[in-house]
């Protein structure tokens, strides 16, 4: 067990290198294929939190499975409203976290946690790294890093991320700079932070960034998003990375982009999604993802579905409790 474990935060040809054998060898030998241990720390269990009814900012929490989507169930509340809040998982070993988020009248500090595999309230995690909201979000299963938030959705110049250790409770430190302070999207395999989009205080922009999420490093060019885009998430499989709708300076967009995180180099148009969204967020396992957001047709907490492999994707006739504007993550 102690192997599989570390076996779960590395990619296919680390796993390769460090065993001697080939991926052939690796699954034959352990009875799995390379995709379900690469993403073990992933889950298959869903959780949103926080949001806005369309009438009312919330705190609640509700969760899906991924692979059997039906009505998102209750699972407690957090600790306050926390909507644009951001939420990252430490996969296998259980632990979601929320963080920052804005109350309804101001940006909060707040960072909650959560035991995936168990219902209830969530618990004080400790302090964000500064004040904000509309954070972009990266994990590697052990460290979870979220950018500014200063200047919450309407963008801000202050660009530093925050870092926690999922594992360890208390304050969030602070890391290096990236190209824009909030409303990024994010995400990230077992080495590397990846970060696209969002706004400062000239506006939005197609910037992508990256560096080595155990580190503390500045961001460094990725390449471009097709368009300036923010209010966005990014659904992976740790491999392929898919920005989920978002919007534009005039406009919700309905439009994908792809992008392979080990690489570098400008995004590629990744086809439309069903209807427009707005303020998405996903929760992923394996390639398979659940997102919700807002529409200017139907401003409900509606989930959709993502094949992340090629990209088809697929309204669905079930909802979570909240429109838009929370956080959300997966795990086991």
């Amino acid at each position: 067990m102690a192997d599989i474990e570390k076996l779960m935060s590395v990619d296919d040809a680390d796993i390769e290198k460090f065993m001697g054998v080939s991926r052939a060898d690796i699954e034959k030998i352990m009875g799995v294929d390379m995709p379900s241990l690469v993403n073990a720390w992933q889950g298959d269990r869903g959780v949103f939190g926080g949001g806005y009814t369309g009438s009312a900012y919330v705190n609640v929490m509700d969760y899906v499975s991924i692979a059997s989507l039906n009505n998102a169930q209750d699972f407690g509340d957090l600790s306050n409203t926390m909507w644009y809040c951001r939420a990252e998982s430490s996969g296998a070993s259980g632990r979601i976290v929320f963080y920052g988020g804005n109350d309804g009248s101001s940006d909060i500090a707040q960072i909650d946690y959560i035991t995936t595999a168990s219902t209830g309230n969530a618990q004080d995690f400790g302090d964000t790294h500064a004040t904000g909201s509309a954070h972009g979000a990266s994990s590697n299963g052990t460290r979870g890093v979220f950018s500014n938030g200063v200047g919450g959705r309407n963008g801000g110049d202050s660009t530093a991320y925050g870092y926690i250790t999922f594992s360890s409770t208390g304050n969030a430190s602070t890391g290096g700079n990236l190209h824009a302070g909030s409303n990024l999207g994010g995400c990230g395999n077992s080495s590397r932070a990846l970060f696209a989009g969002g706004a400062n205080s000239s506006g939005l922009v197609n910037t992508v960034e990256y560096f080595n999420i155990t580190s503390t490093d500045d961001g460094t060019d990725f390449g471009d998003l097709t368009s300036i885009r923010n209010a966005f998430d990014i659904a992976t499989n740790r491999t392929k990375a898919v920005v989920v709708g978002g919007q534009n300076a005039s406009a919700t967009l309905d439009s994908m982009d792809n992008m392979t995180i080990a690489s570098t180099g400008d995004a590629t148009d990744g086809g439309d999604l069903s209807s427009i969204r707005n303020r998405t967020s996903t929760v992923d396992h394996n390639s398979s993802s659940v997102f919700w957001g807002t529409t200017s047709v139907h401003n409900t907490g509606q989930l959709d579905t993502l094949n992340i492999a090629n990209n088809s994707t697929a309204d669905s006739s079930y909802d979570r409790f909240a429109a838009a504007g929370g956080g959300g993550a997966s795990g086991t």
